[in-house]
């Protein structure tokens, strides 16, 4: 995916929410977003690897801690904000265990769904996943049959939330990495399709499952 980086300024005035944001990814993207204009709010339960995020830019990133395994605390979450504007959320909670992939992928619906008032006329979605290790089949008798059956509602998830919320101007969309621990290597990758799906006027298309592309020089 060639997109360009996003340039300074373009996400002035607008506020981004990451969720699962204690991680690499969320360090990444996290300081990309401060440092092209946004407000900044990390959403983990891992508050330490949040707040080593927020210590660079700490007038424009905010943390809040928060488990996000469970839905009512998503739901929670949700009335709390109310109507604020909120115009870009990107969940990162899918790049975690596969033992705890049921949980994430119940709370990236959850929070989703609490937070589309925010969202409404505006909102981007972005949910990040990555596909499964090579050697996902070997472990427990059925273990493959399982990461393979989650990878199969991952890839539907973002379908399913577009035709729920795209008629409130919602877009949702999904970014599958090539593999997990993938961030490191492909972080300018990375940058470039997250602003190309979350640009502010940026094309519309929702309900895509797009694999994360080298640029193209």
């Amino acid at each position: 995916m060639g997109a360009r980086v996003s340039r300074t300024g373009e996400f002035d005035n607008r506020t981004v929410l990451i969720a699962g944001a204690g991680c690499n990814a969320g360090a990444l993207l996290g300081r990309f977003y401060a440092g092209v204009g946004a407000r900044v709010v990390l959403v983990d339960r891992e508050e330490p690897a949040m707040l080593n995020i927020a210590r660079r830019q700490p007038s424009r990133i905010d943390t809040l801690r928060l488990d996000l395994r469970r839905p009512a605390l998503c739901r929670r979450l949700g009335e709390i904000w109310d109507n604020e504007p909120l115009h870009v959320l990107v969940h990162l909670q899918l790049l975690v265990r596969t033992s705890q992939q049921g949980a994430a992928l119940a709370s990236v619906e959850a929070l989703t769904l609490a937070l589309a008032p925010a969202l409404a006329g505006r909102g981007r979605v972005l949910a990040v996943f990555a596909a499964p290790r090579p050697r996902d089949d070997v472990g427990r008798a059925g273990d493959g049959a399982a990461a393979r059956a989650m990878q199969a509602a991952m890839a539907h998830l973002p379908r399913a939330l577009q035709d729920r919320l795209g008629g409130q101007g919602i877009t949702v969309n999904a970014l599958r990495l090539p593999a997990e621990g993938a961030v490191a290597a492909r972080g300018a990758d990375l940058i470039r399709a997250a602003v190309f799906l979350t640009r502010p006027g940026g094309a519309r298309v929702g309900g895509a499952v797009l694999p994360l592309l080298a640029r193209a020089d």
